[in-house]
């Protein structure tokens, strides 16, 4: 009789587990796939993940990773620890499967808005260092009902994107963030540009 009780129990609770799940469509730090170019020791990508009920309304999680990788001929810097200024200058933008881009249904540099950000400073970044932080905001999500809408508006004050329901096309989303070389620039401190290579964008509900 306990067994039975213990059984139904089990399988009680296991219902809404398996009706509930994430999927994560990122990459494990120490993976190769989808790093930018090495400049001054430091590269970036973007990766995606997501969360939410199986053929239900799903959030897109949007993530900036950072990793550093030293040697004399890429690490204009010197030193094991570099100084990450940030809020930095981002410029993101999403291309369909030609290669054109999507116009964004909101863009800052056209439509500013009153909008209070947080203020991140600067981040350390020790030698073989990682780092990743969320860029996008709770408003990007995606179902089978209302499609996708993947919105930067955060951390790095980007574009928001619209895709429709019906649109089945691959989209890609790919960027860039820059650094100046300061005029009293320091030693540890890391500058320059970086191209953040395209990454796909999780658009439909399977």
């Amino acid at each position: 009789m306990k067994s039975i009780l213990l059984t139904f129990i089990l399988c009680l609770f296991s219902i809404p587990f398996a009706s509930f799940h994430a999927i994560q469509t990122d990459h494990a730090p120490d993976d190769s796939t989808g790093w930018s170019a090495v400049v001054n020791g430091l590269q970036a990508r973007v990766s995606f993940a997501q969360t939410g009920a199986r053929n239900e309304k799903r959030q897109i999680l949007t993530y900036l990773e950072l990793r550093r990788v030293q040697n004399k001929e890429n690490d204009n810097t010197g030193m094991t620890v570099v100084d990450l200024p940030f809020p930095t200058t981002f410029q993101f933008e999403v291309v369909d499967q030609t290669g054109e881009k999507v116009v964004p249904s909101y863009d800052p540099l056209r439509d500013p808005i009153d909008m209070a950000f947080p203020v991140v400073g600067t981040l350390r970044m020790p030698y073989d260092g990682y780092l990743r932080f969320p860029i996008s905001r709770l408003g990007s999500t995606m179902s089978k009902d209302s499609g996708a809408v993947l919105n930067l508006c955060d951390l790095v004050d980007g574009p928001v994107w619209k895709f429709r329901p019906a649109d089945n096309h691959p989209y890609d989303l790919l960027g860039r963030f820059s650094i100046e070389k300061a005029e009293d620039q320091k030693r540890t401190r890391w500058w320059g540009t970086i191209e953040i290579p395209k990454v796909r964008i999780p658009t439909t509900v399977d």
